[in-house]
């Protein structure tokens, strides 16, 4: 079983290299769009404590921005979705602007990343992280899978379904990875898991790929 923690950059409206590893192996995706690294790792220690994850599990871990303030409530509900200082998180940030502290956010990131290293190296055999921006550089041993929103900027453009209120003119311009961005990220953590991907998976990503482009829709897409 491998386990994947992570944001949108590992759950999404259309799949994802966690969704794509799916495809040829046994996995359960944790990850949640909005999520920051507090309940990233807040989830990953949760399935650890309660025996989900065993010495036998993969373990994925894409860590968020810093800049995202989350708090689990007492209707076991999360609040905070995505970057403070978005326009949906408008009213939170005006809670918390008079301390909010980047740096501290940052330097805790960094403490949550170390920490599960040094969890993980005594759990599972197997274990990888990601990061979405560029923040694992100082805690794990290879860059490769660091800064991947800069690494790899989608390129969608979608004029249906896209009507939220921050976006007037209907027409959305989504920077997430694409569907073959992800399959490149899927062909990298294979070499680290010893799996491969099929050429019918790769097949379907394509197709995909062109589905998305020409319909224009912001919508849920699957590879079946």
């Amino acid at each position: 079983m491998i386990h994947f923690y992570g944001c949108s950059f590992t759950k999404y409206n259309w799949p994802t290299y966690a969704d794509i590893l799916g495809e040829e192996a046994v996995v359960k995706n944790q990850g949640n769009s909005g999520s920051g690294n507090e309940q990233i790792f807040y989830h990953l220690l949760s399935d650890l404590r309660d025996g989900r994850i065993t010495e036998d599990s993969t373990v994925i871990c894409q860590w968020s921005g810093s800049n995202r303030f989350q708090y689990l409530t007492k209707n076991n509900t999360w609040i905070g979705d995505g970057n403070i200082f978005l326009p949906q998180n408008k009213k939170i940030y005006k809670k918390i602007k008079s301390f909010y502290n980047p740096q501290y956010e940052l330097e805790k990131s960094r403490n949550l990343i170390l920490a599960t290293k040094n969890i993980l190296q005594n759990y599972v055999k197997k274990y990888l992280f990601l990061s979405m921006p560029k923040l694992i550089e100082h805690t794990y041993h290879s860059t490769e899978f660091d800064n991947l929103k800069q690494k790899y900027v989608g390129y969608y453009t979608f004029t249906k379904n896209c009507d939220w209120y921050y976006y007037p003119n209907y027409v959305y311009e989504d920077t997430h990875p694409t569907v073959l961005q992800h399959l490149n990220i899927a062909k990298k953590i294979c070499r680290y898991l010893n799996i491969s991907i099929t050429d019918d998976t790769i097949k379907r990503c394509r197709e995909l790929e062109d589905k998305i482009i020409t319909e224009k829709n912001f919508t849920t897409y699957y590879l079946h």
